[in-house]
């Protein structure tokens, strides 16, 4: 059996089809498993046992490349196309691949182009897209994510905790590309201190090369000097750090996902994000205004530049929250 699973992008949406190629190796252990993505995604990939083969194409609308790819794909003579992305691009993909069985949601805008149609069952993220495994008469499955640390990247990760002096911390994501989802920096950095003098622990900041500029402001305060940054880690290092955490802080972004799938606790603070992209366990709390317009899953808040769910929400708000979760999730 030849399956070809296809999840372009987001990188969170990479991490979160991570359980797929694993409980289908459970059910069928000789299925040759390929995976679809960006060259970006594909690095959080890279070390995946479970994925036999990784494909990549650029996230742009070069045609000819994506009629090259059309190609590729059809002398593949896949049985199975699992198609998570159902975007006009990857519709094109799975219609013209000869695969026997071209599988996504049932809710899908462009049903012509598939033959096997699954009805989601209802709950989180993770619990959505593994739905997608009825077409393969997986029924029975484990829906957390799986991420593989590369010995590589362990070994330069450890390396620079090493060098920095650094052993217990509590890595924290305060960026997001979305302004409705991205929680004020200076509320991310009460909440380093508050965890700096409660816990001792350390902390180190993790951020994008493109996200330099945001992350610098935090050298306008006095707990820069407390605290580490990533050296642009690169997305397999950032794999490598969070597997050495103790817990993970942060907005609904990929290293939150990441964190889920490496077994670390998580807290999240949700703005135009529904509690549905956090993973259904106890060690995984989340935190939000709590207004009527929330969750409105959009990149556009109806308030303009005031975004109240997030700018009117500081640490003092959810620090009752935090506590309980440092106490019963984290242990300090």
């Amino acid at each position: 059996m030849k399956i070809l699973i296809v999840q372009l992008y987001q990188i969170g949406d990479v991490v979160l089809t991570t359980p797929i190629p694993r409980e289908i190796k459970k059910k069928y252990p000789g299925a040759e498993i390929h995976f679809l993505t960006t060259p970006l995604s594909a690095s959080v990939l890279k070390y995946d046992k479970n994925i036999d083969k990784i494909i990549t194409i650029n996230r742009d609308k070069n045609l000819l490349n994506t009629l090259r790819l059309i190609n590729k794909i059809r002398k593949e003579k896949y049985d199975y196309i699992l198609d998570f992305q159902n975007n006009p691009r990857t519709m094109w993909l799975s219609l013209f691949s000869k695969a026997k069985y071209k599988v996504t949601y049932a809710y899908s805008k462009r049903k012509f182009a598939y033959n096997k149609l699954i009805e989601p069952v209802k709950g989180t993220a993770t619990e959505i897209k593994c739905s997608l495994l009825k077409a393969l008469n997986i029924s029975d499955y484990d829906i957390r994510p799986v991420l593989y640390p590369g010995e590589q990247e362990l070994a330069k990760v450890k390396n620079y905790l090493d060098e920095n002096n650094i052993k217990d911390f509590v890595v924290i994501s305060p960026t997001h590309k979305g302004d409705t989802r991205r929680w004020p920096l200076q509320y991310f950095i009460e909440l380093a201190e508050y965890v700096y003098e409660k816990t001792g622990l350390k902390i180190v900041f993790n951020y994008a090369p493109n996200e330099t500029d945001y992350i610098e402001k935090i050298r306008e305060h006095d707990f820069h000097n407390k605290a580490f940054f990533t050296p642009l880690f690169k997305l397999p290092e950032l794999i490598a750090l969070l597997s050495f955490s103790k817990f993970h802080v942060g907005n609904d972004s990929s290293p939150n996902h990441m964190a889920v799938a490496l077994k670390k606790p998580s807290f999240v603070v949700l703005g135009a994000s529904s509690e549905g992209w956090i993973f259904p366990s106890n060690e995984y709390k989340w935190v939000r205004k709590g207004l009527d317009c929330q969750p409105c899953k959009s990149n556009k808040c109806k308030y303009g530049d005031k975004i109240p769910c997030l700018k009117e929400l500081s640490f003092a708000d959810i620090k009752d929250e935090f506590d309980k979760f440092l106490s019963e999730v984290v242990g300090v």
